[in-house]
């Protein structure tokens, strides 16, 4: 299939990030505000 849809597209974005250091501690939540994502 070549074409994709919008949701494929969507599916397919998922992406990975490493935030601060071990010192830093885990991340304990995690909300979206206006279209971006919070982090605390």
């Amino acid at each position: 299939m070549d074409i994709k849809r919008p949701i494929d597209i969507k599916r397919e974005s998922g992406g990975r990030a490493d935030i601060g250091s071990p010192e830093d501690g885990a991340i304990v939540e995690m909300f979206p505000v206006n279209g971006k994502m919070f982090i605390v």
